[in-house]
């Protein structure tokens, strides 16, 4: 439930928005780089504190009640900060050299790119120390192919069906359609490993899955893309 549910939400479609343009001058055009972020950042606002509870409850095996700071984590404390400095207007306070602040941004933001191989080197390493055990039950492959199932298959189907039987009856722009495209069509969550990792339980099934689904989802990107883009009204 929890890797059917939340998807890789923040790194793979922002890579995405910054890796198009590169190659498909003509997404940059169409689409921009961005309102897509602000779009993204909206979404993580929500799907960020879920993940870090109701995510990280269910692959952790947690038990009892969610509690009330579980939805307080470091990412919903970043996307509010960032929120604040420019409904409150102190993008002049913050980028001006003169004053500490934005010595201590730059430095956190040479910092935050460290975030995502830090994650990943987790994941490798308990891919690394998947167990050869026999799976008896096989539920090791029954997760892995129920999780692809619904987020390789279930997900992008449905993304196509709105499209035809909903998006366009709310008018809503390419970008809008661009970004719910993007959510719609990832992986799970890699975080999900570090959240694993820390309770000490689900190891083996949750590196097993993110391994197998990230594999898959190098061939199937390409061919969701071309989809999306062959839509009548998207280019």
């Amino acid at each position: 439930m929890g890797m059917s549910a939340f998807g890789n939400s923040a790194y793979i479609p922002l890579t995405l928005i910054e890796i198009f343009p590169v190659t498909l001058p003509a997404v940059a055009g169409r689409f921009g780089l961005e309102i897509p972020t602000l779009y993204i950042g909206v979404y993580l606002l929500v799907l960020s504190p879920l993940l870090w509870s109701v995510g990280n409850f269910l692959v952790s095996g947690g038990s009892g009640r969610i509690k009330l700071k579980d939805f307080l984590s470091a990412p919903l404390i970043g996307i509010l900060a960032g929120f604040s400095v420019v409904f409150l207007h102190l993008q002049p306070v913050l980028f001006n050299p003169k004053l500490p602040f934005f010595h201590i941004y730059s430095a956190l933001n040479r910092i935050a790119p460290v975030t995502l191989p830090l994650i990943m080197i987790s994941l490798g390493s308990m891919i690394a120390n998947l167990s050869y055990k026999k799976d008896k039950n096989h539920s090791r492959i029954k997760v892995t192919l129920c999780v692809s199932l619904i987020r390789f298959l279930f997900l992008p189907a449905l993304f196509f069906s709105l499209y035809f039987l909903l998006f366009k009856k709310l008018a809503l722009s390419p970008v809008q359609i661009w970004v719910i495209f993007l959510e719609m069509h990832i992986p799970p969550a890699a975080n999900l490993s570090v959240m694993a990792a820390q309770a000490e339980i689900n190891e083996d099934t949750v590196s097993f899955t993110l391994l197998v689904t990230y594999i898959l989802y190098l061939f199937l990107l390409p061919l969701y893309l071309l989809f999306f883009l062959s839509l009548p009204g998207i280019l």
